[in-house]
């Protein structure tokens, strides 16, 4: 990858990549720019790890005593499904 020469000099970052990750890159950027199409994958992981971390704690917090507590108040109070 270049950088090119508008960039910022304390904003030049470089990269190395394999040449199958830059063929990769290059087959599924589409028309977008490589630093673009590289910064929304990564923008794109970290998301998804974001998340992943939520529903981790989410799954750890809904224990056995959470569950039958939830399924005693829905006992009491049950939703009509018409």
């Amino acid at each position: 990858m270049k950088v090119v020469k508008k960039s910022l000099k304390n904003q030049r970052r470089t990269l190395t990549l394999n040449e199958a990750s830059i063929q990769l890159v290059e087959r599924l950027r589409g028309g977008k720019p490589k630093s673009v199409f590289i910064g929304e994958l990564v923008a794109a992981e970290a998301e998804r790890r974001k998340k992943q971390s939520f529903y981790a704690s989410a799954i750890a917090a809904y224990t056995p005593e959470v569950s039958r507590e939830t399924l005693a108040i829905n006992a009491q109070f049950p939703i009509s499904e018409a």
